[in-house]
């Protein structure tokens, strides 16, 4: 055995510890994006019941929306307010579809659902934008690049006669 290995095998070994699981940060009561879930629940029965959806109905829409968009995995996106009105939009289309008789009662799990695909959806539409755009540059470089170098070979060849 070398040295090395020697000391190696005389140092304490350290302790692993187990993975520690992330808390989730919750919405507080008093922040401007919470949402009472009994107060959500009210508002979709009474629009089972008109067929009228309610401004608070709409505002609790929007923060869920908001909420949703803030986290880390989709705060860097330069759209992301298509992503918040695309969502809204979203899950305006699909309030009918919800069932307030349902055991459960939370529509928090179906309307997050919904702004979930929402986004993924905009953020694919969006990637393949880019690669669009991204194609047609390097076809329009592609051709610069090429007229400029026939041009050269033209002035080159009208140059030696």
């Amino acid at each position: 055995m070398s040295e090395e290995e020697n000391n190696n095998n005389n140092l304490p070994k350290k302790e692993v510890l187990p993975p520690q699981k992330r808390k989730r940060i919750r919405t507080k009561k008093g922040s401007a994006l919470y949402i009472d879930s009994s107060q959500m629940m009210q508002e979709l029965i009474k629009f089972n019941e008109t067929g009228v959806i309610s401004e608070e109905l709409g505002a609790m829409f929007l923060k869920l929306a908001t909420r949703y968009t803030s986290k880390p995995n989709f705060v860097g996106y330069s759209y992301r307010d298509e992503m918040i009105s695309e969502s809204v939009y979203r899950m305006i289309s699909q309030i009918a579809k919800f069932d307030v008789t349902h055991p459960a009662k939370n529509p928090f799990a179906y309307f997050t659902q919904i702004a979930y695909h929402c986004v993924l959806t905009l953020i694919n539409k969006e990637k393949r934008q880019t690669e669009i755009k991204d194609n047609i540059r390097a076809k329009v470089w592609d051709e610069m690049c090429e007229e400029e170098n026939i041009a050269k070979i033209e002035e080159r060849d009208n140059g030696d006669n």
